[in-house]
């Protein structure tokens, strides 16, 4: 075990997330420290978080102290903190990406926007 994690200290391995690494068993992630390493990347491409269970534990996160979504009754973000939450999950983007992105999932302008909604957008 030592020589592994001498390897991960000197290798500097990247992980996706912290939450991805906190849910690991030590004994997956010393068998293969690599296994939640971004995938090599496009030029302007980022390393998304695709799982939905970390999805929703930090959009969860971000929609406390906020009423429930009408429709679904499920979590909803204010808008000034969907940069929050979709640097969380890996997005690297632009001032203007990202005004386009929160456009996108809330055209009427709200100010808030739903689990359901966000989960759709991200995952696709």
């Amino acid at each position: 075990k030592n020589r592994v994690l001498e390897g991960v200290a000197r290798d500097r391995v990247d992980v996706r997330t912290v939450k991805m690494l906190r849910r690991q068993k030590l004994e997956d992630f010393l068998a293969d420290p690599r296994r939640l390493s971004p995938h090599d990347l496009a030029p302007g491409d980022f390393a998304a978080e695709a799982s939905p269970h970390i999805v929703h534990e930090v959009f969860v996160e971000a929609a406390s102290g906020n009423p429930p979504c009408p429709n679904t009754g499920g979590p909803q973000v204010k808008t000034e903190k969907l940069e929050e939450v979709m640097l969380e999950l890996g997005a690297d983007w632009n001032e203007s990406e990202l005004k386009t992105a929160i456009k996108s999932m809330d055209p009427l302008q709200t100010g808030l926007v739903s689990y359901q909604v966000f989960s759709n957008w991200w995952m696709n």
